[in-house]
């Protein structure tokens, strides 16, 4: 419960600001600020909503704010795709990045057209999450980084390839 309610900046712009600084003093690099509402649930399942773009860059300047080492990151995911469309996410990562984003992340593109995209559309540093039996197309981590992504996640991968071991096996 305390992981869902970090990502999503422990509720408003306020509570954002003071986990920031508990967080880059317990040692983070880089911090996630999600648009969920909370609860959060898997940007590859269904049935999340986002709160407002006014609310979530309140919550991006405030971490911007609440940082105090230059080198301390600020990711900020959207899950807009799923909600609202492609267009409406690009269009809301953008102004994440106007809030001082330092990386982006826009969670569960369905098309390959949208990966390739992405980059093309927002100078910001990006991440893109690669979950097996996901929303988003596999693409392998080297055409990822051609495409222009600084980060990739392949976020189940170890965990499917151990269990289909285990099964192999017959244990």
């Amino acid at each position: 419960d305390v992981y869902k309610r970090q990502d999503t900046g422990f509720g408003n712009a306020l509570n954002t600001y003071h986990a920031v600084r508990t967080l880059e003093r317990a040692g983070a690099d880089c911090i996630q600020i999600e648009d969920q509402i909370s609860p959060k649930r898997c940007g590859h399942f269904n049935g999340k909503e986002v709160i407002s773009t006014d609310e979530m860059l309140g919550k991006i300047k405030a971490a911007v704010d609440a940082r105090r080492d230059q080198g301390t990151l600020i990711m900020a995911r959207t899950d807009a795709c799923a909600t609202q469309g492609f267009e409406a996410a690009v269009e809301r990562a953008q102004r994440f990045a106007e809030a001082g984003a330092d990386i982006l992340f826009v969670e569960a593109v369905t098309q390959a057209e949208e990966i390739r995209a992405l980059p093309q559309r927002l100078s910001t540093p990006q991440l893109m999450n690669m979950v097996i039996g996901g929303k988003t197309p596999i693409t392998d981590a080297g055409e990822l980084a051609d495409l222009g992504y600084g980060l990739v996640l392949y976020a189940n991968a170890c965990l499917l390839y151990t269990s289909d071991a285990a099964d192999d096996m017959q244990c």
